[in-house]
């Protein structure tokens, strides 16, 4: 019991190291992400429906969900394009329930988001040197390199970073399917040797030479399931 125990939680730690390494890989092969235009959708609120702009690259998701930009943009749009409706959104909601400001959230993972992090515009200090003016605020990620975010956040490149806030239904759901898929290539992997073994007249468990004793003598294995001859034998 305690075997399989420590088994699963192995495999599970092992999908869990796996599960980031594909999220930062995929935010690091992105590498700097280029504004390009947005899909709108139409989402349904508790309160009033809401537009949100949504951007999805392999492993790569920005969404922009703010209650400023949102409604505002409604009513433009609507004024532009009045027969244009925007698809409703089903999909998962995996964002934090957090107000941003001309900005969004991002995250990375596949095949679901399993990490995230915020970016937003702020105001900085009254005092400020030279003004107080609009900062671009990272949470929730390192940014990789020396370059500061760009104040016109959206509207230039946006700087590649590593967001580590947990989207919990990704970061458990990839967790577990790296953890079967870990657990089951090393099962491929232990029958293959195995039968390898059994092939050559050996332990399959230890790969000693097998005598005619129906246990073997070197490690105590059973070995009814080696109905080959022993090595060297006819």
């Amino acid at each position: 019991m305690r075997t399989w125990v420590r088994r699963i939680l192995v495999f599970l730690l092992l999908g869990a190291i796996v599960n980031v390494a594909v999220a930062w890989g995929c935010a690091i092969g992105h590498g700097d992400v280029e504004a390009e235009p947005f899909t709108i959708y139409r989402r349904e609120g508790n309160r009033n429906p809401r537009l949100i702009h949504i951007h999805s690259r392999f492993g790569y998701r920005i969404v922009m969900d703010d209650d400023i930009d949102a409604p505002m943009y409604a009513v433009l749009a609507h004024l532009i394009e009045p027969d244009v409706q925007p698809t409703p959104y089903k999909g998962m909601i995996w964002w934090p329930q957090e107000k941003t400001w001309e900005g969004g959230h991002i995250a990375v993972g596949w095949p679901a988001p399993a990490l995230c992090a915020t970016l937003t515009h702020e105001w900085g200090p009254i005092d400020e040197p030279g003004g107080r003016r609009v900062h671009a605020i990272l949470r929730y990620g390192v940014p990789v390199g020396h370059e500061p975010l760009p104040d016109d956040l959206f509207e230039q490149t946006i700087p590649m970073f590593l967001p580590y806030r947990p989207v919990w239904s990704g970061l458990i759901g990839n967790t577990l399917l790296y953890g079967v898929a870990a657990a089951a290539i090393a099962s491929g992997v232990r029958a293959l040797k195995r039968f390898a073994r059994i092939r050559r007249g050996l332990c399959p468990a230890c790969a000693y030479p097998r005598g005619s004793s129906p246990v073997c003598t070197e490690c105590g294995a059973p070995l009814a399931v080696a109905n080959l001859p022993p090595r060297g034998g006819r």
